[in-house]
């Protein structure tokens, strides 16, 4: 995995990081929503990174950037492992048997007392 960062939009290497800030539109909707408390909104994700191409303009939010190219890799690794011998993609036969009962019990239950 290559530990460059690139732009997801344009691929380009020039990007700069830096951290978002007060929202001044959050803070107005907030107020006019819930009144001077709302206020207190446009401080919500003040702190948040955000990575921003010097190419094209675009940005993103870095960490989710990497939760997606983690998805992409165990995805990856699902479709690899599937012709596998005993290899289960979630639960088991019996672990879904036993998700029955106890579903069909629970609505036994709800018709009885419910």
């Amino acid at each position: 995995m290559s530990k460059t960062v690139k732009c997801p939009k344009c691929q380009s290497e020039q990007i700069s990081g830096g951290k978002q800030g007060f929202g001044a539109g959050k803070a107005v909707i907030g107020a006019v929503v819930a009144g001077p408390i709302g206020i207190a909104a446009g401080a919500i994700n003040k702190n948040k990174s955000i990575n921003s191409c010097m190419a094209c303009g675009h940005q993103w939010d870095p960490a989710a950037a990497l939760h997606a190219l983690q998805e992409k890799e165990n995805a990856k690794q699902v479709q690899e492992n599937l012709g596998k011998p005993g290899y289960t993609l979630g639960y088991s036969n019996s672990e879904w048997v036993l998700a029955g009962v106890i579903g069909v019990l629970f609505l036994i239950g709800l018709l009885i007392w419910g």
